[in-house]
């Protein structure tokens, strides 16, 4: 909320510092399984020194998705393709990872 820069969102779960956040460039919708209407929403991916990277929507209170040890060191950068269907992922022990979503 910008008038009171108050949040209902908290990202836990990482053991160590976080490095990298990533939001997808798309709008995400789905129909609201009560109320049958569309609803909007975001996604973020999140990297860490822990070695993990986590799925967030906006529409959710826990990551959709937790990958952990994914890598041999901290992840240093995400990036989302234009299209938001695919996640590239790249550490400090020089590898990289592509997450590919439906």
């Amino acid at each position: 909320d910008r008038d009171h820069w108050t949040t209902d969102k908290d990202f836990v779960g990482h053991r160590k510092p976080i490095t990298c956040v990533r939001f997808n460039p798309n709008i995400l919708k789905k129909v609201d399984s009560k109320t049958g209407k569309a609803v909007q929403y975001c996604c973020a991916a999140i990297g860490s020194r822990d070695r993990s990277v986590s799925i967030w929507f906006t529409s959710l209170k826990r990551p959709m998705v937790v990958i952990h040890d994914i890598f041999e060191d901290s992840v240093l950068d995400l990036s989302f393709s234009a299209c938001g269907l695919y996640l590239l992922a790249v550490s400090k022990d020089g590898t990289m990872a592509a997450l590919s979503f439906s």
